[in-house]
């Protein structure tokens, strides 16, 4: 709306509004002369009911939208920057090429949501229900994915470089592809069928050591990322954790943990002491490295 109404334009405005049958706000935006992609920028639609509508194209950053259901509705290329979406229902909703970063996703549920391609980036989503989702080369960078529900869920190709991946349930999950470097990953649970194929990692943090991450890097991929003809049963949904003595036992995978230069071999966690690390004085010397990972 470009120029303020008057009081007797806005009387009829809110009239019309009300005769309207429907209560969805596409409709009513339309009723009253609002673009979603321009008139709704920090809007308050905290508890409100949007389910089953299209509200694609709408621009919502810097939004409330706390415990609103989002059911089934059409948000494909939306602007959701920086909105708080705690609690929110979007179960089935299609965020196709959404913008999600920096906004809050917690404890919200997102079971099988559409989130193909979408920015992700710096996002809440600790407890969050993703199960099913498909999230395919979605932008999860720095995303806070803390007792996450992943199970089932479409990772491949995603972007999870530096995301927090603390207690996720990550049961029959696809990460085929997907960019893993950088990301906490502790206690959470796996299964037989989960998939790690072709995953891009340099290093993992396994375990916070006082108010710092200890780095540890791998040649291609961290060990417990085995491939599916090297998983048993007895391995199924264990911690990751429990999962990293496991796969660095296989002599298959050959993979050679290294302690980066600067670490202290006094601060490997406990439940690494027995797995042997290689120390590297210089990163830059890569014949090293290769010529450890030969053995």
């Amino acid at each position: 709306m470009k120029n303020p109404l008057t009081p007797k334009e806005l009387g009829a405005l809110f009239q019309k509004i009300e005769s309207e049958p429907t209560g969805k706000l596409s409709e009513l935006a339309k009723v009253a002369g609002l673009s979603l992609a321009e008139d709704y920028v920090g809007v308050d639609l905290s508890e409100d009911d949007l389910s089953e509508d299209d509200l694609s194209g709408a621009d919502f950053s810097f939004s409330n939208l706390r415990n609103v259901n989002l059911k089934d509705t059409n948000l494909t290329n939306s602007n959701l920057r920086e909105a708080n979406l705690s609690g929110a229902n979007l179960m089935r909703a299609n965020l196709t090429g959404a913008n999600l970063s920096d906004s809050d996703l917690s404890f919200s549920n997102l079971k099988n949501v559409n989130l193909k391609g979408a920015n992700l980036t710096n996002t809440n989503l600790s407890g969050a229900n993703l199960m099913g989702a498909n999230l395919s080369g979605t932008n999860l960078s720095g995303a806070n994915l803390t007792g996450a529900n992943l199970m089932g869920a479409n990772l491949t190709g995603a972007n999870l470089s530096e995301a927090n991946l603390l207690l996720v349930q990550a049961i029959e999950t696809d990460f085929e592809e997907a960019n893993l470097t950088g990301a906490f990953i502790e206690d959470g649970y796996i299964n037989f069928y989960t998939s790690f194929e072709n995953v891009k990692c340099d290093y993992i943090f396994m375990r916070k050591i006082g108010n710092k991450r200890e780095k540890f890097i791998f040649k291609e991929r961290p060990p417990f990322l085995g491939t599916n003809s090297l998983r048993t049963r007895q391995e199924m949904e264990i911690s990751y954790l429990h999962k990293l003595h496991k796969s660095i036992n296989k002599k298959e995978l050959q993979i050679i943990p290294v302690l980066l230069p600067g670490a202290s071999a006094d601060n490997i966690p406990n439940d690494l002491k027995a797995i042997h690390f290689v120390t590297l004085e210089n990163l830059e010397d890569d014949g090293e490295i290769s010529r450890l990972l030969e053995i």
